[in-house]
């Protein structure tokens, strides 16, 4: 739990810690600084699909291993494809950047996958005033995607699935 709150004294950043927050953020709050607490205390495989991802191995442990390392070798090349995209304004060129990008992390996380498809989605229409922020949610959860994924195995995606809550996605979102 993090504090969001326009008192920045020391005091009022002790007591909320005391109360029991894990973070604490003074208003108005930047995303920057927003996903970067929530990174602290987030678990990296939260951002993982858990179901998709066993689903798209079929089980296999083999293939498991296969789609994690095409994930930790591919993901970052396309996001900086999408980034440059966006940097030199060229929507049409961000717009097939974010569908290659969608394709390739929907089988990862769909906090990821949402991103990237709303990304496709603003380029195609030509409204890119609402990409930074998507950008910045992206590369955090491509971050914790990265440092995360590695050490997931067959077992763990397996339990995953199997004791998370009926009706939510498998990464909860």
């Amino acid at each position: 739990m993090i504090a969001l709150t326009a008192r920045s004294r020391t005091e009022d950043r002790d007591r909320c810690l005391a109360a029991g927050m894990d973070g604490y953020l003074v208003k108005p709050i930047d995303r920057n600084a927003l996903w970067s607490e929530i990174e602290r205390f987030a678990p990296s495989h939260r951002w993982v699909d858990a179901g998709v991802l066993l689903a798209a191995c079929g089980g296999d442990a083999m293939i498991l291993e296969a789609l994690k390392s095409a994930v930790r070798v591919h993901l970052p090349a396309a996001v900086a494809r999408v980034e440059d995209a966006f940097r030199r304004g060229d929507a049409r060129e961000l717009r097939e950047a974010a569908h290659s990008l969608h394709g390739m992390v929907a089988t990862v996380s769909s906090s990821a996958g949402s991103a990237a498809s709303a990304i496709e989605d603003a380029a195609a229409d030509g409204a890119l005033e609402g990409v930074p922020s998507l950008l910045v949610q992206l590369e955090a959860v491509t971050d914790s995607i990265l440092a995360g994924i590695g050490g997931i195995t067959l077992e763990e995606l397996q339990m995953l699935v199997e004791r998370r809550p009926p009706g939510t996605g498998s990464d909860g979102n």
